[in-house]
């Protein structure tokens, strides 16, 4: 199975790591969002220059829900995190 951060990898090539610079860049936009262009572009000033460390990130961060893709954007999502969803007997309660 394959972990967010290995032991072998260097700290500054994790996709949570690269989640967390987009995401910062994310939050320097007024309308939360940025094409895929420029995110590269932005995160070679980071020395983040391989599209697979790219694309691990933006699925981690896809699959947190904290993105979504409309092309040619990639945008923000509002998440609250004082909303805690609980599910009892398969229907989900917002607390």
């Amino acid at each position: 199975m394959h972990g967010l951060i290995s032991k072998d990898e260097e700290l500054k090539a994790s996709s949570v790591y690269i989640g967390y610079l987009i995401l910062k860049r994310l939050n320097k936009k007024k309308d939360n969002r940025i094409t895929i262009f420029d995110l590269v572009e932005e995160l070679k000033e980071h020395k983040v220059i391989h599209y697979r460390q790219i694309l691990f990130a933006l699925m981690f961060l896809h699959t947190c829900g904290v993105i979504d893709f409309v092309e040619p954007y990639i945008y923000k999502l509002h998440v609250e995190s004082s909303q805690i969803v609980t599910y009892e007997q398969d229907q989900p309660t917002l607390f």
